[in-house]
């Protein structure tokens, strides 16, 4: 399967990732309805099905910013490979990381990215340290509907 790279503009190339969040869900879905389907079609006794998914990333976002940056920091090689390694460390820690983050966090729960870099750091996941911080960059405020809109284009 080759990467689809599509240039939006001079400075900017989207690159479309063989995986995202809700792979593993889909792909596991698909199993368990053919798991049903074929304990359906036969006579024997129902078949152990498959009923656990360990690399769920639901509500995962936090998590996933918080160690793409750490892989991007301190694991992907800088220089002209870095766009060449950068896709499939994206998609390996999307891939592996929500198995070894589930046990310690609440799938039903939203955490921010300090939350998530807190449980990580405690259970050795990421070993750097970081500090992290943000600011809109200009000196309008959100909070008030006119101003929405021009946060939204700055970022």
């Amino acid at each position: 399967m080759s990467r689809e790279n599509k240039r939006v503009s001079t400075d900017l190339d989207v690159l479309h990732l063989k995986v995202s969040q809700t792979t593993a869900v889909q792909q596991f879905d698909q199993r368990l309805a053919a798991q049903l389907k074929d304990n359906v079609s036969e006579e024997t006794p129902a078949k152990q099905l498959e009923c656990a998914l360990n690399n769920d990333g639901t509500n995962a976002c936090a998590f996933l910013s918080v160690k793409i940056a750490d892989a991007i920091l301190s694991e992907v090689v800088a220089g002209s490979e870095f766009f060449t390694e950068l896709p499939e460390a994206i998609e390996d820690t999307i891939w592996h990381l929500p198995q070894t983050i589930n046990v310690y966090r609440d799938l039903h729960r939203l955490y921010d990215a300090m939350e998530a870099y807190v449980i990580m750091r405690e259970h050795k996941i990421i070993k750097s340290s970081y500090d992290f911080s943000e600011e809109l960059p200009f000196d309008d405020t959100v909070y008030f509907f006119n101003r929405q809109k021009t946060a939204f284009q700055a970022l």
